[in-house]
């Protein structure tokens, strides 16, 4: 008689009848129906806090991403990377310190003060200052020079320019060696 089931053929015997996709024996799926699944990335949680217990990353609108980009954002789970690292950092006697990408514009911004708007699909920042650089790298650099302030009465996040301008000559080499690598 055909089982009533709702587990494909393929699933373990430790899975759930509810599991409608169902996982191979052994494989990093399977949660033999006792622990929830761990997503791939978590390890990086732990690389990031190794570096440092205090970290900072732009706030970003999971949701808004999830609606542009769909299933994609789901597999990869960001804000469940970030609340992991917010647990760890935590554990660590460390924080993760958010900062709005409305007044940073991190992507957009040169240590030179120079802001231009730039298209997604454009990579590259390049500044008449004279300043190249993969943008995503770029844009992680100037992070590490948000500083909050005050201003007219309210507190604000900003990019310090001195402090980005200052640093750059040590970390000019070490973005050009990473491109380097990524594209290896």
């Amino acid at each position: 008689a055909p089982s009533k089931s709702r587990r494909p053929a393929s699933a373990c015997s430790g899975c759930s009848p509810m599991d409608t996709f169902g996982c191979a024996p052994g494989s990093r799926r399977c949660t033999g129906g006792s622990r929830p699944i761990a997503a791939p990335n978590m390890g990086l949680a732990n690389r990031v806090v190794a570096t440092g217990n205090t970290v900072m990353a732009e706030q970003l609108s999971y949701q808004a991403f999830q609606r542009v980009f769909g299933k994609s954002t789901r597999d990869r789970a960001p804000g469940e990377f970030m609340d992991h690292l917010r647990h760890k950092a935590a554990s660590a006697g460390g924080e993760v310190i958010e900062f709005p990408t409305r007044t940073t514009k991190l992507s957009q911004s040169c240590h030179c003060g120079a802001v231009v708007k730039k298209p997604l699909r454009q990579r590259w920042h390049g500044c008449p200052c004279g300043v190249g650089a993969q943008r995503d790298l770029y844009s992680a650099y100037l992070g590490l020079h948000v500083r909050q302030s005050t201003q007219d009465g309210n507190q604000i996040w900003m990019l310090d320019t001195e402090s980005a301008r200052e640093g750059w000559c040590a970390v000019e080499s070490l973005l050009e060696k990473a491109v380097s690598d990524a594209v290896q």
